[in-house]
């Protein structure tokens, strides 16, 4: 690391401890931050003066943390550290994709199975959003955005955003069923869950409707849509699936070799 960029990273961190950060912060923002300058100074990038360089930098740093297997935490750790750097000693605040963290919390089994046994016993699309964000831990803004063409039975996959899952079989099951009756099933661009509301017929749920469909399964019990997501993670976990898949799965970050067949693996292991 070149003297410049080393001073750099002093700068810094006397900065931090001049605003009276924790001495264990210090040292880490410290050490993520001077991790990030040796990579970009060993590259040639001028991430303290120019943003598009910074920038540059920070995506090909996130792939190296990615690609040496670091967990999602972790990473967004570094991304907070070098944030921090860049807009204190940089050239101004720049645009840092951070991974989505999955909070592991298992619910109780019996809560999940009456609220998977209610959703089987109202409409074919409300059976197929409860068993869709069971399986996938989307939220449920993601699932009443999705449009019929982001589904595809055939190969159990769905696309989400700008990714594609895998989907486990029960929730393939269910969304089947509803398309075999879906109004707009020939047409991808429809949405895959219209509301049913006269006023509104055809137009995509809202993330109020989902949520609201998922208290009327659950009946007073603890599920939500943020809780399922939790129990899919933590059932994941305890059933050792890989974490590399998971986080593919949620979101959470691309890695090297978690693709669908890795993220079908850890699928089966779901009852």
């Amino acid at each position: 690391m070149t003297g410049v960029v080393q001073q750099a990273v002093e700068r810094f961190t006397a900065s931090l401890r001049d605003a009276g950060r924790p001495a264990n912060t210090v040292r880490g923002y410290g050490g993520h931050a001077a991790g990030f300058a040796a990579f970009a100074d060993e590259g040639g990038l001028e991430v303290l003066t120019d943003a598009a360089a910074a920038e540059e930098a920070v995506a090909d740093y996130r792939g190296l943390l990615l690609e040496r297997g670091r967990s999602t935490a972790t990473i967004n750790a570094h991304m907070t550290a070098i944030s921090a750097f860049l807009a204190d000693q940089g050239p101004g605040p720049v645009a840092i994709e951070r991974g989505r963290q999955v909070h592991a919390r298992r619910l109780p089994e019996r809560d999940v199975e009456a609220f998977l046994a209610s959703a089987d016993q109202r409409s074919p699309r409300d059976a197929a959003i409860a068993f869709l964000l069971r399986y996938t831990g989307i939220s449920a803004a993601q699932a009443g955005a999705l449009a019929v063409g982001d589904v595809d039975v055939a190969e159990q996959t769905l696309r989400v955003d700008d990714r594609v899952i895998a989907l486990h079989a029960k929730a393939t099951a269910r969304l089947r069923g509803w398309l075999a009756v879906h109004p707009g099933a020939g047409d991808a661009s429809a949405p895959l869950f219209p509301t049913s509301d006269r006023a509104t017929a055809g137009r995509a749920m809202s993330a109020n409707s989902v949520e609201g469909i998922v208290r009327e399964c659950a009946g007073g019990n603890l599920v939500t849509v943020k809780a399922l997501s939790g129990d899919l993670a933590a059932q994941l976990r305890d059933r050792g699936a890989d974490r590399r898949a998971v986080e593919a799965l949620f979101g959470a970050g691309v890695h090297e070799g978690s693709g669908l067949e890795e993220q079908r693996q850890a699928l089966a292991l779901l009852p």
